[in-house]
């Protein structure tokens, strides 16, 4: 946005200075027509400020143009920043996805191997709840489930 604004501005500066050349070029022929010997003290009186203000404004292009150009620079490294932002944001996506899709997988098989289990449990006759609500382990639970584990694990292997 800022570019575009100091383009319009150098743009616009340029225009005023062809502009302020072609009216010095105008009220110097209209001076030489009209005045020949006042002409020469006004031409160079007038000439004069013409120079001078040509000067400002070609000032004024050149430090906008420096501005430009250290503009284009910021933009340029904002653009490169930006990329590699995006490029390491996309790469972290990708890997929480991969992540996710391995959990997934495991908690398949956990609940393949949980479904297993019951079924062996309830083949050598132990009660099994299917409630998930009631499945709430807090830290009173763990030894029993500890020993649940013991036991299923006694129980199926040979």
């Amino acid at each position: 946005m800022v570019f575009y604004m100091m383009q319009a501005q150098v743009h616009d500066l340029r225009s005023s200075i062809s502009h302020l050349k072609d009216q010095n070029l105008v009220l110097r022929a209209a001076q030489t027509n009209l005045m020949p010997e006042e002409s020469d003290s006004i031409n160079v009186t007038t000439n004069e400020g013409c120079t001078k203000e040509a000067e400002k404004y070609k000032t004024v292009i050149t430090e906008l143009e420096i501005r430009l150009v250290e503009y284009a620079s910021m933009v340029k490294k904002y653009e490169t920043d930006f990329e590699r932002k995006l490029k390491e944001k996309s790469e972290e996506l990708e890997k929480l996805k991969k992540d996710q899709e391995d959990l997934l997988e495991l908690l398949a098989e956990d609940e393949s191997k949980i479904m297993r289990y019951e079924e062996k449990l309830a083949a050598l006759g132990e009660k099994i709840e299917t409630d998930e609500s009631s499945i709430e382990l807090d830290t009173d639970d763990q030894a029993e489930c500890n020993n649940s584990v013991e036991r299923i694990d006694r129980l199926i292997s040979p």
